[in-house]
C-alpha cells in the first residue's frame, strides 16, 4: 500500500472524525462579544481560502460596515491598513501572505488555532480558536465552522441552533442511499451552512 494512499485514508478518517465532532462543537461554541458599530468602520477581516470566506462573512453580517480583503492586496497598497484594525484569519497561523501583511500593520489581531504561531506572534493580539489544529490534512470542516461563527459573532449577535434533530436526520437521510456514511458528509456539510450560519439575531 502506498505512502499517499495511506495520507489519503488518514485524510478522511480525520474529515470524518470532524463532522461528527460538530454538534459537540456547536454546544460549546462561545460568541465573541461584538465590535461596536463605531469600530467596526475602521476593520478589515483578512485571509486566504476558507478564511477569506469567513472574512466575507464578517463582511456580510456586519451590513458591509466592516471590510474583507485578501492580504496580498494590503500588501500592495500598504496605505489601505493606515488607521485600521486587521484580522488576520489563519487555522494554522503560518499562512506567508498574512504574516507579511500583519507586519505592516500597527494594530492587528490574529484568528488561529495555534497560539505560538508566527502569525500570533507578529499580531498585536490573538484570538485563539478552541479547535484542536489536526495535522492530518483534511477539508477544515470544525475549523472553518470555527472561524466562520468567530467572524460573525464579532460583528454581529448570533443565534446557535442546538438541536440534534438536524445533525440525526442527515444521518438517516444518508442511510437510506445507496452512498451510504458519505453522502452524510455533504447533508451534514449543507445543513451547517443553511442553519448555522446564516441566523442571525435581528
Amino acid at each position: 500500500m502506498s505512502d499517499n494512499f495511506m495520507i489519503f485514508m488518514q485524510s478522511i478518517e480525520a474529515y470524518e472524525k470532524d463532522i461528527f465532532d460538530q454538534p459537540k462543537f456547536l454546544n460549546v461554541f462561545q460568541a465573541k462579544k461584538p465590535l461596536t458599530e463605531y469600530q467596526q468602520k475602521n476593520v478589515i477581516f483578512s485571509g486566504t481560502g476558507d478564511s477569506f470566506i469567513s472574512a466575507m462573512l464578517a463582511e456580510v453580517f456586519s451590513d458591509y460596515a466592516v471590510k474583507d480583503m485578501d492580504p496580498l492586496d494590503l500588501l500592495r497598497t500598504k496605505s489601505i491598513v493606515t488607521n485600521k484594525i486587521i484580522y488576520f484569519i489563519s487555522i494554522s497561523g503560518s499562512t506567508i501572505s498574512n504574516i507579511k501583511a500583519a507586519k505592516i500593520t500597527k494594530k492587528s489581531t490574529a484568528i488561529t488555532s495555534v497560539s505560538k504561531s508566527k502569525l500570533a506572534n507578529v499580531c498585536n493580539s490573538s484570538i485563539i480558536l478552541n479547535f484542536q489544529y489536526s495535522k492530518e490534512l483534511t477539508a477544515g470542516s470544525i475549523s472553518f465552522l470555527e472561524s466562520a461563527l468567530t467572524c460573525i459573532s464579532l460583528v454581529s449577535p448570533i443565534s446557535i441552533p442546538k438541536d440534534p434533530k438536524i445533525f440525526n436526520k442527515a444521518i438517516s437521510d444518508a442511510k437510506k442511499s445507496k452512498f451510504g456514511k458519505r453522502l452524510c458528509f455533504r447533508l451534514w456539510i449543507h445543513i451547517s451552512n443553511s442553519n448555522v450560519l446564516c441566523r442571525k439575531i435581528l
